[in-house]
């Protein structure tokens, strides 16, 4: 999308993970860090120092853009983004590994407040350390035009599956039988733990278009999560003018201000709570639903590309 509505001349290059799982399982995942360290070959060989180079998977340890970023560092601007949770960048990086990785980026940009404090909290510079955001394509992602009819059943709906608390799930629809929920399983199988609740509907994998449909159809987006950074499903339930119902954890905040656009929520007893004041409230539903559009409408893509072409600038004006 940066690349076809931004003056900025855009190379794109994708490094396909389609076989990375498959490659590890063989013991043969090292041929994509083979790879990158070619690509970091020829891009240091045509990139000129008023190039950028944004590199979209760094501290991702199964594909080390650190390689590629070691090789360019000194030759043109090199950015990262990190998407881990902490949880996870602990398990992979010691404090002194995160430290001398970021040593090779001009800038590192996080998708919210809590990983940048993360960060700094290992001894990166704060400067060095910047939050953006997780843009939304709200023209595609919108609430439906068409006009609830009387029969309409309330629905939840419970989508993704990063670092999801399926428990507190499970005791939350077992709280709450009246309230029908849509849970998106992914590739996960959920049928042993929700099968048993006629008020579950499980949902496998669907194609996006659909999913909009199961999104537009509902009223509530429930995240139950163990940590969080920048989330699609909390962006995109947003432009479909769902009220986001999500655990007070990570980076949430950037997204949802609580009781305006959203709710965050401490305890399986607070959320129960809330999901029953809104079954019963459709005006405040309503209202907060307004709102979430409203905050999706800030997080568009557009946007991200006008701020995205300010710091393509902004580096471009370090380097001189």
């Amino acid at each position: 999308m940066i690349k076809e509505n931004s003056d900025i001349d855009v190379k794109i290059i994708s490094i396909s993970t389609k076989y990375l799982l498959f490659l590890n399982k063989i013991r043969l995942g090292f041929l994509y860090n083979i790879y990158c360290w070619l690509l970091s070959v020829w891009l240091k060989r045509v990139v000129t120092p008023n190039d950028a180079v944004l590199l979209m998977e760094y501290y991702l340890p199964q594909i080390d853009q650190s390689i590629i970023a070691k090789k360019l560092n000194g030759k043109c601007s090199v950015y990262g983004i990190a998407h881990l949770v902490p949880s996870i960048l602990n398990k992979f990086y010691t404090t002194k590994q995160i430290q001398e990785l970021s040593q090779y980026l001009n800038r590192l940009y996080v998708l919210g407040d809590s990983l940048r404090d993360y960060f700094i909290s290992k001894g990166l510079d704060p400067n060095q350390v910047v939050t953006t955001f997780h843009y939304v394509d709200s023209s595609f992602y919108r609430p439906s035009n068409e006009l609830r009819e009387e029969n309409h059943v309330f629905q939840v709906i419970c989508m993704g599956n990063m670092a999801r608390n399926y428990k507190d799930l499970e005791t939350i629809v077992e709280r709450l039988p009246y309230i029908n929920f849509a849970i998106c399983s992914g590739t996960a199988d959920l049928e042993s733990r929700f099968g048993k609740f006629p008020n579950v509907k499980i949902i496998g994998y669907i194609e996006e278009y659909k999913l909009r449909e199961l999104m537009q159809s509902s009223e509530i987006s429930l995240n139950v999560m163990e940590d969080t950074i920048g989330s699609n499903v909390i962006t995109t339930s947003l432009a479909c003018g769902l009220v986001v119902v999500a655990t007070n954890v990570g980076s949430i905040g950037n997204y949802i201000n609580n009781g305006v656009n959203g709710f965050l929520y401490d305890s399986v007893e607070d959320v129960v709570s809330i999901i029953d004041t809104l079954y019963h409230d459709r005006t405040k539903l309503r209202s907060i639903s307004i709102k979430a559009r409203e905050k999706a409408e800030d997080l568009d893509y557009m946007k991200f590309i006008d701020w995205f072409k300010s710091q393509i600038q902004t580096g471009q004006n370090e380097r001189k």
